[in-house]
C-alpha cells in the first residue's frame, strides 16, 4: 500500500493515457469499418503509431535531457490531446493516418517520463513490486478503455471528446506531485552486430510476436465484428481477449522456470498453429471461432516473455541492458509492419486471413526452433532466469527496458560506465574553457593604447646603457 501510495501520481497518469489509448485503439478501427474504409488501410494507422512510438525514443531522450521530466511530459500530453480534437474536426484518412504517428511520438515521450521517473525513484529491493503495479495499471486502464465502448450508445464523435479529456486529466497528477524529479536519462551503448550474430532466431521470434500483437490491437475489432458482433460487443471482446492474454501469462512463467524454455517456445507455436487453422475450417462457427480466438491471442502474447528469457539465458550479464533495448525496439518494428502484413490477407481473404498470417508465423517459429542454430541455445532449467511478463502492447517498446528485473543496478552502472566518464570529462572541460573565457572577459587591460613595456626604465637600460662586453655579446 505504501509503494501505491508514493507513486500514486505517475500511477493514475497512466491509467488516464491508456484508458484514452485503448479506447481510442478501438473506436478508430470501428469507426473506419463503419464508413467502408479497407482494411489494409485501418492497418496502417496501427502501423503508423507503432512506428512514431520507435522513432520518438530519441526524440523523447532529446526533449527530457532538454526541458526535464514534467515539461516533457506536459508538452507529449498536451500534443497529444489536441491532435485527437483535431480528428474529430478532420474527417479524412490521411489527416488520423499522421495524427497516430504523431501521438504515437509523444506518447513515447509520455512512456519514457513515466518509466524512467519509476525506475529512478524505486529502491533496488522494490523494483519489481513497483513495475508489477505499473504494468496492471497500464493493462486496467487498457481494459476499462475497451469497457467504455459499451457504456457508449451511439458511437460518434462524443468518444473522441471522451478520449482527449483524459489526455488532459493525465497532466494533473504530474503537474501537482511533489515527488524528488529524477535524473536525466542516459542511453545505454548498444551491440547490434553482436546480437545478430549470437540470437539471430530468437531476435526473429521477437519480432514475430510484435507482429502478431500489432495485428491484434490493429485489426482484433473488425474481426470481431465480421463474426457479427455489434460495437459494444466488439469492445466486451477486445478486453476479454485482453484479459485471457494477461492471465495465461503466469501459469506459462511459472511452468518456463521448471522446464526448457526452448521447447516450450515451440509448444506455444504448436498450439497457436493448431487453434489458428481450427479458425479457418469451413465448418467452424462464429461461437468456436471466437472461443479458439481467444486462445490464439493469449497464446501471441506469451511468445516475447519467453523470448526474452530464452536470450538473457544465453547472454553475460554485462550486455543485458543492451540486449533488453534492442528486443523491446525489434518488438515494436514488428508491431509497425505487422498490421499491414495481416491487413493486407485480411483484405483478400476475409476475416479469417488475421489467423492466416498467424498461420505461417507459427510455421516459421517451429521450422526455427527445430533448426541447427536453435540447438546451440542454452536452455537449462537449473540455471534460467526468472520468467518476466511482457509489457501491455500499448506499453512503450523502447523505455519498457528499465521494467526487466533481470538486469540489476550493477549491470547497469558496468554497462554506462564509461559513456558517463566521458559524459562527465566533456562537461567539466567545458566548464573549464567557459571559466577562461569569463575570466579573460573581465580581467582589466591596463594601457592598451600606449605600448607601456617599450618605453620603461628597465627596457631603457637594456637597451642603451649595459656596456658590451664578450658574455653579454655572447
Amino acid at each position: 500500500m505504501r509503494t501505491i501510495t508514493t507513486f500514486s501520481s505517475l500511477y493514475l497518469a497512466t491509467l488516464f493515457m491508456l484508458f484514452a489509448n485503448g479506447l481510442l485503439t478501438t473506436f478508430v478501427a470501428l469507426e473506419l469499418e463503419s464508413q467502408g474504409v479497407s482494411d489494409l488501410l485501418i492497418s496502417s494507422l496501427t502501423s503508423a503509431y507503432y512506428t512514431g512510438l520507435v522513432i520518438g525514443a530519441k526524440l523523447g531522450h532529446r526533449l527530457i535531457a532538454r526541458v526535464g521530466h514534467i515539461r516533457s511530459y506536459v508538452t507529449g500530453a498536451g500534443i497529444t490531446a489536441a491532435t485527437v480534437i483535431m480528428m474529430g474536426l478532420v474527417d479524412l484518412f490521411e489527416f488520423w493516418l499522421v495524427a497516430r504517428f504523431i501521438m504515437g511520438l509523444m506518447m513515447m515521450c509520455q512512456y519514457m517520463v513515466i518509466e524512467s521517473w519509476l525506475n529512478d525513484q524505486a529502491e533496488p529491493s522494490q523494483r519489481g513490486i513497483v513495475f508489477g503495479i505499473y504494468m496492471a495499471v497500464s493493462s486496467l486502464g487498457v481494459l476499462i478503455g475497451q469497457l467504455a465502448l459499451t457504456a457508449i450508445d451511439p458511437i460518434d464523435v462524443r468518444v473522441l471528446m471522451i478520449v482527449s479529456m483524459f489526455f488532459s486529466l493525465c497532466l494533473v497528477p504530474l503537474a501537482v506531485t511533489r515527488a524528488i524529479h529524477p535524473i536525466p536519462l542516459k542511453a545505454a551503448p548498444l551491440n547490434v552486430g553482436y546480437f545478430l550474430k549470437t540470437l539471430p532466431q530468437v531476435l526473429l521470434i521477437t519480432l514475430f510476436a510484435g507482429m502478431m500483437v500489432g495485428s491484434f490491437y490493429g485489426l482484433g475489432p473488425i474481426f470481431a465484428t465480421r463474426l457479427g458482433l455489434d460495437t459494444q460487443e466488439a469492445g466486451i471482446y477486445m478486453a476479454i481477449a485482453i484479459g485471457a492474454s494477461l492471465i495465461i501469462q503466469w501459469p506459462l512463467g511459472l511452468l518456463s522456470d521448471r522446464m526448457n524454455r526452448l521447447l516450450l517456445v515451440t509448444l506455444v507455436a504448436l498450439c497457436l498453429l493448431v487453434c489458428s487453422i481450427f479458425i479457418n475450417m469451413p465448418f467452424a462457427t462464429n461461437i468456436y471461432i471466437a472461443i479458439a480466438s481467444f486462445f490464439a491471442i493469449a497464446l501471441q502474447f506469451t511468445l516475447y516473455p519467453l523470448s526474452v528469457a530464452i536470450a538473457n539465458d544465453n547472454i553475460d550479464e554485462d550486455k543485458r541492458v543492451s540486449l533488453s533495448a534492442i528486443l523491446l525496439m525489434l518488438f515494436g518494428v514488428g508491431a509497425a509492419i505487422g498490421p499491414l502484413i495481416s491487413g493486407y490477407f485480411m483484405e483478400y481473404f476475409g476475416a479469417k486471413g488475421l489467423y492466416l498470417f498467424t498461420i505461417a508465423i507459427a510455421l516459421s517459429i517451429i521450422a526455427m526452433n527445430f533448426s541447427k542454430a536453435s540447438k546451440k541455445l542454452h536452455t537449462d532449467v537449473e540455471d534460467a532466469l526468472p520468467h518476466v511478463l511482457m509489457p501491455d502492447g500499448h506499453v512503450s517498446p523502447i523505455a519498457a527496458a528499465t521494467l526487466d528485473p533481470r538486469i540489476d543496478e550493477d549491470a547497469i552502472i558496468e554497462a554506462m560506465a564509461n559513456e558517463e566518464a566521458n559524459e562527465i570529462k566533456e562537461a567539466l572541460n567545458e566548464e573549464i574553457e567557459a571559466d577562461k573565457v569569463e575570466k579573460s572577459k573581465s580581467k582589466i587591460e591596463r594601457y592598451t593604447l600606449i605600448p607601456y613595456g617599450e618605453y620603461s626604465y628597465r627596457a631603457f637600460v637594456n637597451k642603451y646603457g649595459a656596456p658590451k662586453t664578450e658574455e653579454n655579446a655572447a
